[in-house]
């Protein structure tokens, strides 16, 4: 989802990528699980979040079925809210 305009945020809303690495979320995946790691521990947070709601519903629907199918039984609509 990275590669498709997905973006990384803290619970606040905040991105962090850019703090960690100039590609942000285009960073590879060793740099982008480091700065998940560094931000949790560093915040005491439980999860930080992917989000791509800012795409549109068909964009996200047709690119991503099966996440949107699984996020969808867990009560996540990834077309209106991040992922945890």
């Amino acid at each position: 989802m990275r590669g498709e305009g997905g973006l990384l945020k803290l619970p606040d809303g905040r991105r962090f990528m850019t703090w960690h690495d100039e590609r942000a979320e285009l960073a590879p995946r060793d740099i982008v699980a480091r700065a998940i790691d560094f931000e949790m521990k560093k915040r005491g947070l439980d999860c930080v979040y992917l989000d791509i709601s800012h795409q549109p519903a068909d964009f996200i629907l047709s690119h991503f079925p099966t996440i949107y199918r699984r996020c969808f039984e867990l009560g996540i609509d990834i077309t209106r809210e991040p992922i945890p």
